[in-house]
């Protein structure tokens, strides 16, 4: 009984019964031309039919290796990039985008940046040593105050400087891990003063 074209059964053969336990030669099989090969080798023994059925399964075996090989990269490949994403996601949290609160939800943190020319760069241009000087409402100028000394230090190299966390730490004598611990609570107590607001 075949289930299917190209299925072979070793009821119908049974000298094939031993080819057909384990899975890689079963696959091997269900290919037409290997199986007749095969049966070709069986019904007619001689050193050519073996080695035709021989070299048949090798490149077989060989494309079945790359194929496998390619499958586990993907795979793995796959989870490193997810694993860098959200390793990335969690450094750079994006919540300036996010909504004030959720009877706000047209207003964004961003909102209440100014954006002068539309150019950040013009911002920076002007007299902006601190981040109080780029606050244009009140409620963000307060905000930015009630940062402990250390906080605003640390968002005004980051944000007004453009110096990477490591650099931060290197000037202030302290781990970059402190400097990003930092620089993440700073901006979530922010974020909670703002959309307590």
């Amino acid at each position: 009984m075949y289930k299917k074209e190209g299925d072979r059964s070793y009821k119908k053969e049974p000298e094939l019964k031993e080819y057909y336990v384990h899975p890689i030669l079963r696959t091997f099989l269900e290919n037409s031309g290997n199986y007749q090969l095969l049966t070709d080798a069986l019904k007619k023994p001689s050193l050519q039919t073996k080695e035709l059925v021989d070299q048949a399964f090798k490149e077989f075996y060989s494309e079945m290796r790359l194929v496998k090989y390619i499958s586990s990269l993907i795979h793995y490949s796959s989870i490193d990039f997810d694993r860098k994403q959200r390793k990335i996601r969690s450094k750079a949290q994006l919540i300036l985008d996010q909504p004030l609160s959720e009877d706000k939800e047209n207003t964004a943190i961003k909102d209440l940046i100014p954006a002068a020319n539309s150019e950040p760069s013009s911002l920076l241009e002007e007299d902006c040593n601190t981040l109080e000087d780029l606050a244009t409402t009140s409620a963000l100028y307060n905000s930015i105050r009630s940062l402990t000394e250390k906080e605003r230090s640390v968002l005004t190299w980051h944000f007004i400087h453009g110096l990477t966390d490591t650099e931060i730490a290197r000037k202030t004598g302290v781990s970059q891990q402190a400097v990003t611990k930092t620089k993440r609570n700073a901006l979530k107590k922010l974020k909670r003063q703002l959309q307590a607001m």
